[in-house]
């Protein structure tokens, strides 16, 4: 092992991948001015990973290909999510590294969760599709590098909102700016979000306390649909004319786009009460 031994009083130094992305935007923003930590942004590619030299006390890992970016083969997710997380690991691990922080997703559960009944920890996997597949076997592997001088921390995290959010949040928020009449009302389901300042509160906690092992982070309370555009109405100044879409629309949205269906109207709630 290259260990790097820190010497006392000095600030840990902290990788980031991912650090230009949503998130890493914002957590290198935020924790930019600390003197307690020296923050590192790294790159996420084989020759960059190999050549990575310390000292480095702990990884947080934030880069990898995303499930939105569609057209990607299955075997390009394993590449990215799983071979080089895992190199970039055992990377970490030989130059001494104590911590990796792993942001893997809620989808290793699958698309939805029953009602009543939020996920746990404990909850079993059934990754359905190439990118939730690749979180999970990246999961196992790290697990596998953990020791009692190397913490892994798998975070399986919700959708995450915040300032300059993308993805189907962004299209939702842009939909409740124009659209005065939407038919997304009444609905009763729960999912779970998470704001950019609870993960980042999330992170510190674990990265101070060099915790391992799989953690669910999320903020309350869980929002039904309707709700959520509600709040984004809110804040956007709207407030669009919520129809409930008739009963009809529903079976036909369901046969017709299955997958914006169960985002509508499916339930995908968490139980984070071992993280609190």
């Amino acid at each position: 092992m290259e260990s790097r031994e820190r010497e006392a009083g000095s600030p840990r130094t902290l990788w980031v991948t991912g650090a230009s992305g949503f998130i890493g935007r914002s957590l290198m923003a935020a924790w930019g001015a600390r003197q307690d930590w020296r923050v590192r942004p790294v790159p996420l590619r084989e020759r960059a990973v190999e050549e990575l030299d310390g000292p480095v006390d702990a990884v947080l890992h934030l880069a990898g290909l995303a499930h939105r970016m569609n057209g990607a083969p299955d075997e390009e997710y394993r590449r990215v999510n799983v071979e080089l997380t895992l190199a970039l690991a055992r990377r970490a691990k030989d130059l001494g590294a104590r911590q990796f922080l792993f942001i893997s997703t809620v989808k290793v559960y699958g698309e939805s969760s029953l009602p009543g009944a939020p996920l746990t920890e404990a909850s079993p996997c059934q990754p359905l599709d190439a990118y939730s597949r690749s979180k999970a076997e990246a999961e196992e592997g790290l697990r596998a590098l953990a020791d009692a001088t190397f913490a892994v921390a798998v975070l399986r995290i919700p959708l995450v909102c915040g300032p300059g959010v993308k993805g189907n949040l962004r299209r939702l928020i842009e939909l409740v700016r124009q659209v005065p009449i939407l038919p997304l009302g009444g609905i009763e389901n729960r999912r779970s979000l998470l704001t950019l300042a609870t993960l980042r509160q999330a992170l510190e906690r674990l990265i101070e306390s060099r915790m391992g092992g799989t953690f669910l982070i999320t903020d309350h309370p869980a929002l039904s649909t309707t709700e959520m555009v509600k709040r984004i109405g809110r804040a956007s100044g709207r407030a669009p004319l919520l129809l409930p879409l008739p009963g009809w629309g529903r079976r036909w949205l369901a046969k017709s786009r299955p997958a914006l269906a169960e985002r509508l109207f499916g339930s995908f709630e968490l139980d984070d009460r071992r993280t609190r």
